[in-house]
């Protein structure tokens, strides 16, 4: 018995008792031994009837089922005690957490009123500049003036990618289904950013097959960003050349646009992954350009799971320029 049971102890027991007959019972469970019991009795076990012997084997199981139940509720107790301290934990967990998620939404709430809205005022002020609005300018005032409207465009567009990334990933982005001409708004787009082109030395246009109008149900707002996107990163990654926005009707059910440029282009490894969050390409693409990597991620949620729509890239290579091309449902 693992020495839990001398046998000098059984002897002195049975002595002192004057005991004929010393039984030493094991008290099992389905999976191990838990203890024993030991009954004395002052005559003989040849003497004892088999009820008899059936009772001290029954009396024996009786004790090891009740021993077994009370293990069991300590270690019931233990494991109840241990989950309540886990329970508190996780409750202090979430409270931080709580507090986090609070901090953020501050943190979102300062970015959009001291931060977005300031730019947009600092765009809109720059391009009035640049366009002569405030009247006639010397040469070097209109292309530092493009420059800074250049910069802004950048930086607003960079602050809308992160909290943009942040509504997606809080699945706290909704669709304002309208119908328009996607046509204006890429018209629009175009005299909004031909000043730049210009100040660049970049041809910068917009093309149609000629079969407008050019309606698709969509969200304006989300579209635009879209565009205003592939837009912004062809002057990325253009210094030179041309950047040219086309519009076409596909068969009688999709409008497809797209935004080619003559810029460094994208090597093969880099296309699979474009729209991966924070891509940014290993060579060529982006390599060498600030930006978040967010834009043509955000984008693809926007138009595949947003509109049901596609979109894709395409290169020849480095150096060969790229087409970024998106089809939306009329």
């Amino acid at each position: 018995w693992g020495g839990l049971i001398q046998s000098k102890d059984i002897e002195k027991f049975s002595l002192s008792a004057n005991l004929k007959t010393i039984i030493i019972y094991p008290l099992l469970t389905e999976e191990r031994v838990i203890g024993t019991v030991l009954l004395g009795y002052t005559s003989p076990y040849e003497q004892f009837s088999q009820i008899e012997k059936e009772s001290i084997k029954s009396f024996a199981n009786v004790i090891a089922g009740a021993l077994d139940k009370s293990y069991t509720y300590k270690e019931l107790v233990t494991t109840n005690k241990n989950l309540t301290a886990v329970n508190k934990k996780m409750e202090l967990a979430n409270e931080k957490l709580k507090t986090i998620d609070k901090t953020k939404s501050s943190i979102l709430s300062f970015a959009q009123h001291y931060l977005q809205n300031p730019i947009e005022n600092i765009v809109m002020a720059s391009a009035m500049l640049a366009d002569g609005s405030f009247g006639d300018k010397i040469e070097d005032t209109k292309k530092a003036s493009a420059r800074m409207l250049e910069s802004a465009r950048h930086l607003s567009l960079t602050v809308k990618m992160w909290l943009r990334a942040l509504d997606f990933e809080e699945n706290r982005v909704k669709y304002g289904i309208e119908n328009f001409d996607l046509a204006d708004m890429m018209k629009n787009i175009t005299k909004d950013w031909v000043l730049i082109a210009t100040n660049r030395g970049i041809v910068f246009s917009l093309e149609t097959d000629h079969h407008s109008p050019y309606m698709v149900t969509a969200d304006k707002t989300w579209i635009y960003e879209v565009i205003i996107n592939l837009v912004d990163n062809a002057f990325k990654m253009t210094e030179k050349g041309f950047i040219k926005m086309r519009i076409e009707k596909i068969g009688i059910e999709k409008v497809r646009f797209c935004v080619s440029d003559s810029g460094i282009g994208i090597d093969g490894q880099t296309l699979p992954m474009l729209f991966q969050k924070f891509e940014r390409g290993q060579t060529g693409w982006k390599k060498n350009v600030e930006g978040t990597g967010l834009g043509l991620y955000i984008s693809k949620k926007i138009i595949e799971e947003g509109h049901h729509g596609r979109i894709w890239a395409e290169s020849e290579g480095i150096g060969k320029g790229a087409t970024f091309c998106v089809e939306l449902p009329v």
